[in-house]
């Protein structure tokens, strides 16, 4: 999958390729080989969402894998939305271990293909680059209910408001008509064990249903 974001004459074209209405999953490793784009300020990102393949009334997960704010960097997050989230309709879960995933010196994560993984059981979400933790919670408290529901996947490279990016990109360009970002995807692979509840389900209007 290549994914290109590019500045045009109506403004920006982004690329999105998501499950939604398609297929989802619960619980398992997934694991994304991709070239992260990070080179121009693209907000490139790998994350789950949705609770199912339909949109869900009673609110949903967000598990963000990966999402660079429009750096050179990595950084994870955890959300709850809609009624699961109480009165807000929105909680932002404190990770255990929370970490920003930064290049070794002299790299850059555009520079060549790396692991994004997501291990995720009944118990515990951790999140690894390259086979090394750098996110995990626990996931085992009534507030992180909906870390337990299915979730959809959503790979993305976009271009991110201010708000979004918090202040200007790591690396920006002082003539945004050259912008031009591309993001890579060998595979996404997902292994799955029925030892723990782990699942995967179509969307009712798919196909493949029965």
């Amino acid at each position: 999958l290549v994914e290109i974001t590019k500045k045009s004459s109506d403004g920006y074209h982004a690329g999105r390729l998501i499950s939604e209405n398609k297929w989802a999953f619960r619980y398992g490793i997934l694991d994304v080989r991709m070239v992260m784009a990070t080179r121009n300020g693209a907000c490139s990102a790998v994350w789950f969402a949705g609770g199912r393949p339909e949109s869900n009334p009673n609110g949903f997960n967000e598990i963000d894998l990966y999402e660079n704010f429009g750096y050179d960097s990595i950084k994870t997050s955890l959300h709850t939305w809609g009624p699961l989230a109480g009165e807000s309709g929105h909680i932002m879960h404190k990770l255990d271990t929370d970490i920003t995933a930064t290049p070794q010196n002299g790299e850059h994560f555009w520079d060549t293909f790396h692991h994004l993984t997501l291990v995720w059981t009944d118990k515990e979400i951790g999140c690894y680059l390259d086979g090394e933790l750098y996110a995990f919670v626990d996931i085992t408290d009534e507030s992180l209910a909906s870390m337990h529901l299915f979730t959809t996947i959503l790979l993305a490279n976009g271009v991110g408001t201010k708000n979004y990016t918090s202040s200007n990109p790591q690396n920006y360009l002082d003539d945004v008509s050259k912008f031009f970002e591309i993001q890579a995807i060998d595979y996404v692979r997902l292994y799955q064990t029925n030892t723990i509840d782990s699942a995967f389900t179509y969307s009712d209007t798919h196909p493949d249903k029965q």
